[in-house]
């Protein structure tokens, strides 16, 4: 049985792991922003209006998965961290 200041911590874990988490999704989506401009330009976002990035170049391709790899470690991590929450 959970005393009220294990289940005081468990609580601000969660939150704090919330706030870890949506930043990790404020950074997904602000970088997909600047991989792809014309995105941002229909969300509304003028600030990459002056981009046209070629999808077909070997940079972009290198730029693209290294985000996509980025973003699927930290999202992988958040995963392995609740799952050992969940066991344990």
């Amino acid at each position: 049985m959970a005393s009220c200041g294990e289940t005081k911590d468990k609580v601000v874990e969660v939150i704090q792991d919330n706030v870890e988490f949506n930043k990790v999704l404020e950074e997904y989506y602000e970088e997909g922003l600047k991989i792809y401009p014309m995105s941002a330009t229909y969300a509304g976002d003028t600030g990459y209006n002056d981009l046209l990035p070629n999808p077909l170049s070997d940079e972009f391709a290198k730029t693209e998965k290294a985000f996509y790899e980025g973003i699927n470690k930290q999202i992988l991590g958040f995963l392995m961290m609740f799952y050992q929450r969940m066991t344990s």
